[in-house]
């Protein structure tokens, strides 16, 4: 499976436009996109989009990653459409 901007990336004469934006990161194996200006983390194992180190590290264990709901986390999605996980107390501020 590809996306839009994968293939705008993998483009040669298109690859020197700025193909994910101003400020957005994008992950090429599960077309996540998340704000790159942020404190967001993306967990290259799962592929899940966490909008705080702090929420990433909760749902971390050593051979495996916890369902983010398991671990207090709530899910909503961001401007692209992907689902970012924060603490509870984090969404307060949003």
């Amino acid at each position: 499976m590809t996306c839009e901007l994968c293939e705008r990336k993998a483009d040669p004469v298109d690859k020197l436009y700025r193909w994910n934006g101003p400020g957005r990161s994008h992950c090429n194996k599960c077309h996540a996109d998340w704000r790159r200006t942020s404190n967001a983390m993306h967990c290259v194992r799962c592929h899940l989009t966490f909008g705080s180190p702090a929420a990433c590290d909760l749902h971390e264990r050593p051979l495996r990653c916890e369902a983010p709901e398991l671990v207090g986390l709530v899910g909503a999605e961001n401007q692209w459409g992907t689902t970012v996980y924060r603490r509870v107390k984090d969404t307060a501020a949003l």
